[in-house]
């Protein structure tokens, strides 16, 4: 029973940090370049001035778990371009600019973890997407970004098929 609620804590606090990821991929869009270490500063200290214990983002960050989210998105950052290229590749006949704000960030969030990190399940990556873009993004955002990543998971697959 302890290996089970300690599975979901970790499925819990996943989920809290791609939330935060997608917040931080979505503020990012207001911000130059020069300025995304303030900005994480910033996002940074909303969880300090705020020290309700029921709070899960004050929760979730009491073993330094934003650090590892403020690492992985200046990694997603740094590699941004590339990210945006494989969507327009999953999305042809869609510009970036017509996808939904947070729907796009799902995708980008779970184009990294398939391409780019590899650290992630491609199934999980595609399901926490979907699961974000539910949450976030409009009405139909969830079934918007299962049909994107569907097809990248054909495409993940066959790269490993021409790996092995």
């Amino acid at each position: 029973m302890a290996e089970k609620k300690m599975g979901k804590d970790i499925k819990e606090i996943n989920r809290r940090k791609r939330i935060w990821l997608l917040q931080l991929l979505f503020e990012q869009e207001y911000y130059e370049a020069s300025d995304i270490e303030e900005m994480l500063c910033l996002f940074k200290e909303s969880f300090a001035v705020n020290d309700d214990p029921d709070d899960e983002d004050v929760v979730a960050d009491t073993n330094g778990d934003f650090d590892s989210v403020a690492d992985k998105f200046r990694n997603m950052f740094a590699k941004l371009g590339e990210i945006d290229s494989v969507i327009e590749k999953l999305t042809v006949g869609w510009k970036l600019d017509r996808i939904g704000k947070c729907e796009l960030q799902a995708i980008r969030i779970a184009v990294y973890e398939i391409y780019f990190s590899k650290d992630t399940p491609v199934k999980v990556s595609v399901n926490e997407a979907v699961e974000l873009a539910k949450m976030f993004g409009n009405e139909n955002g969830g079934a918007f970004v299962n049909g994107v990543l569907a097809k990248s998971e054909a495409v993940k697959a066959t790269k490993q098929e021409v790996n092995e």
